[in-house]
């Protein structure tokens, strides 16, 4: 057996190169196919199969609605579960750790300014993770403590980047915020949880104010543990529900039981899961449109070896060395597609880490790894077979009689069997295709009504950049006003600078400010409170942004004795639906404001999150340690960015700035997961429908072939040009219109499934329902029609000499 499988190799390959055109199709073909899954895989596979890169992964879980302490509230009775109440009971985990990632300004010695990735972590951190450094030490107990020793954990990045990979390191002074630290450890370079972390810093509990600054005055606290040996996440779910049921009765708006303990991968997928299934699909639906291709033209390539195969069987060949010579074949194709299939997913995965959360692209991103490439030879054997075994089979059982007659007469029941099997093949592809074309045109449906948006800014030739001040050089208001007016004014007397503004948080940033309740001051009372969200914002941030602004703009100056806002157009409806806001007062709590301007909505937090009530109190009152400096002008970007790093470091060297980008790119950014998306899904449907097109003429060509002898004697016969066409054409367009009939049907049932990606797009929008047919049946035409022009052009006295 193992000769004879040599033997159909040698014979596979000299057969195989004796076709140069054939092979090369077929394995293009695969290689669409594979490699997009392969492509496709490699996200899924980071998302839901491959471990994270912790020892026991499967053992770690996230836990929400956990408390930790804070020195403030201490003394007050317990309202909430906290970190110390998870480990209490040891039969259920083993180990817990909560962390919190902010940022903080990197400083020091032969240290270029620049904000870093900070992450503060209780001390069990390290140890529940189950990683240890790789030079230096993880923190020890004492500088756990509330005012402990000041010790930082790099990371491997910022070890190579930073500090050039120096082992001295160790012990090395830097400053953070102004707040001298130690280095005494490194991490080894995979370990990067959670996502961008540079530096990890000992979280001390109970927590303090001094801790904020790296955050936006809140803390961001997530808890993470391990789960003892034989416990399931159900166990642990029920008892992290009764240990929260100690405290008080759990309401109907908290945590449901169900997703209070989750494994640590599923947190870190979050709301990807559906977006990632859609697309594992979609490239499934496009293997199949390639194996239903290759299949015709093995259908084609079987039924032009006929005579071969029969003269094989006549000398002593059995049906099973037949099939097995002809799947040898498939399987030398399958394979050959699939090396380029890989390269081709090498290519594409690093744009694939966008179809993933960066809190899990940062920890284990996509990558082309051994179980990624297992996966593609177990899509190329089971192709092989899909697509091998029935043209083998078929061409097995030919009747030798039949076959060994010469070309012309004999044949026809083989013929029509053959065309029967690739019409149904060519209704397959083209209903996939239907199908494909149709989510692919919700999908840029979709992400244009989005993109054409209002956003409630003019993003052109608007620079952004993002600044910290850190309480230890700017302890006072009045000295993070001097510094942020002062850079917005040396920022605005550069060449090519229009104007500039400076606002606690940037439009599309994710932070709309913190929601209070207002009403108007005449008729405060809880029927007419709205939440409004506020921010900060100097003189010139809506001029800079291009947002219409009503009345006066924000003061540069505080005065205590007339206290103004500016509010949205959307809250200025909901407080006063029949006036006109701009002189009315409002009210929150015992304060008091009198509204100077109305302006336009801007979308504050994501641009397919729907404007709410926002009011803008001016910086001069109640500057943030955050703060987004915005600049418009009619220089060029890199020239932009170039004057606000100048201004800023004539004001004061050492203080960084980051994030320096354009505003067309921070919007690019909060819509970059549905960019991603769409462009995978459309770069699906437009090759499903190439695939579709090839496959119908392909047949139509086939055909065309096969039928030679007929058209002639119909052209001998008086048949015109125009009835040759016909003929050929009304083939193609009756299974074009069977495919396209079962495609929409599928499509329709099936679109409900891509409604959660959609943004104010129905899932059965007429539009797209109509057009993707009839896009694909202009394809299909085109493809129909250059094997019928070719039938005109065939000579009777030629076609009937062959008989």
């Amino acid at each position: 057996m193992l000769q004879d499988l040599v033997y159909d190799l040698r014979y596979a390959v000299r057969q195989l190169r004796a076709a140069p055109r054939f092979t090369i199709a077929v394995v293009l073909v695969l290689a669409l196919g594979i490699g997009a899954n392969t492509a496709i895989f490699s996200a899924i596979d980071a998302a839901f199969f491959r471990p994270l890169p912790f020892p026991q992964a499967d053992r770690l879980v996230s836990i929400a609605a956990v408390d930790l302490p804070f020195e403030a509230s201490l003394g007050r009775s317990q309202q909430q579960t906290r970190l110390n109440d998870i480990v209490a009971d040891s039969a259920v985990f083993s180990r817990a750790a909560a962390y919190a990632s902010g940022g903080l300004n990197l400083t020091g010695d032969g240290i270029e300014p620049a904000r870093a990735t900070v992450t503060y972590v209780t001390s069990d951190f390290f140890t529940t993770m189950g990683r240890a450094p790789s030079l230096g030490r993880v923190p020890v107990a004492e500088e756990f403590m509330t005012h402990g020793p000041n010790v930082v954990v790099l990371s491997y990045g910022m070890w190579q980047g930073t500090f050039g990979g120096d082992k001295s390191v160790i012990g090395r002074k830097i400053a953070l915020n102004g707040k001298s630290y130690s280095a005494v450890g490194v991490m080894p370079a995979d370990f990067r949880f959670p996502a961008a972390t540079e530096l990890w810093v000992p979280l001390a509990l109970p927590f303090g104010f001094d801790i904020m600054e790296a955050f936006r005055n809140y803390l961001p606290s997530n808890v993470v543990a391990r789960l003892q040996p034989g416990v399931s996440v159900a166990q642990a779910r029920q008892h992290a529900d009764a240990i929260r049921r100690r405290f008080r009765k759990i309401g109907p708006d908290e945590t449901p039981a169900d997703r209070l303990v989750r494994p640590l991968q599923t947190t870190l997928v979050g709301d990807r899961r559906t977006a990632l299934l859609i697309l594992g699909a979609s490239a499934a639906l496009l293997l199949l449109i390639a194996c239903a291709n290759v299949t015709n033209l093995l259908l084609a390539r079987a039924s032009a070896r006929q005579r071969e195969i029969s003269v094989r069987v006549v000398l002593g060949a059995t049906r099973l060395r037949i099939v097995r010579q002809l799947t040898v074949e498939s399987l030398l194709l399958a394979l050959a597609a699939t090396a380029v299939a890989v390269l081709v997913a090498m290519l594409a995965v690093r744009g694939l880490t966008a179809t993933l959360p960066q809190s899990l692209a940062g920890v284990a991103p996509p990558e082309i790894d051994g179980r990624v490439l297992l996966f593609a030879l177990a899509i190329a054997f089971v192709t092989s077979l899909v697509f091998g075994i029935w043209p083998a089979l078929g061409a097995s059982r030919s009747d030798l009689g039949e076959v060994m007659k010469l070309a012309g007469a004999g044949g026809g029941g083989t013929r029509r069997r053959t065309s029967s099997a690739r019409g149904a093949l060519v209704v397959i592809e083209v209903s996939l295709a239907v199908m494909l074309l149709i989510g692919a045109g919700l999908m840029v449906e979709s992400l244009r009504t989005l993109l054409n948006t209002d956003s409630g800014v003019r993003a052109e030739h608007v620079i952004t950049g993002r600044l910290v001040l850190p309480a230890s050089k700017f302890p006072t208001v009045q000295a993070k006003v001097a510094f942020l007016n002062a850079v917005a004014t040396r920022t605005r007397s550069a060449p090519g600078v229009t104007t500039a503004g400076v606002v606690s948080a940037l439009p599309m940033e994710g932070v709309g400010g913190i929601g209070l309740a207002i009403a108007p001051d005449e008729a405060y009372d809880q029927a007419h409170m709205q939440i409004g969200l506020y921010l900060m914002a100097t003189p010139g941030y809506f001029a800079t942004m291009g947002t219409a602004l009503r009345g006066e703009d924000l003061p540069s100056t505080f005065d205590s004795t007339n206290k103004v806002v500016v509010i949205n157009s959307t809250l200025a409806k909901e407080l006063w639906p029949n006036s006109d806001a701009i002189g009315h007062r409002i009210r929150f709590g015992q304060e008091r404001r009198t509204v100077i301007g109305v302006v336009n909505d801007i979308r504050t937090k994501r641009l397919d999150t729907a404007a709410v009530g926002q009011m803008y109190l001016p910086m001069a009152e109640q500057p943030q340690a955050y703060a987004s400096i915005v600049v418009r002008g009619t220089a060029t970007n890199a020239a932009m960015i170039a004057h606000v790093r100048d201004a800023l470091h004539s004001v004061d060297p050492t203080q960084p700035v980051y994030a320096l980008q354009s505003m067309s790119d921070v919007i690019s950014t909060s819509v970059a997961p549905r960019r991603t998306n769409t462009v995978l899904l459309t770069l699906f449907g437009g090759l499903a429908v190439v695939l579709a097109a090839v496959g119908v003429y392909a047949v139509l060509s086939y055909g065309v072939t096969q039928r030679t002898r007929e058209i002639g004697v119909r052209v001998a016969l008086g048949a015109q040009r125009g009835d040759v066409v016909q003929l050929i054409v009304r083939q193609g367009a009756v299974l074009s219109m069977i495919g396209i009939v079962l495609g929409l049907a599928g499509a329709f049932a099936l679109s409900r499934f891509v409604a959660a990606m959609l943004y104010e797009v129905d899932p059965h929008d007429v539009r797209v329902f109509l057009g993707a047919p009839l896009l694909l049946g202009i394809v299909a035409v085109v493809a129909m029609l250059t094997p019928a022009l070719r039938a005109t052009r065939v000579d009777p006295l030629t076609a009937l000499r062959e008989d």
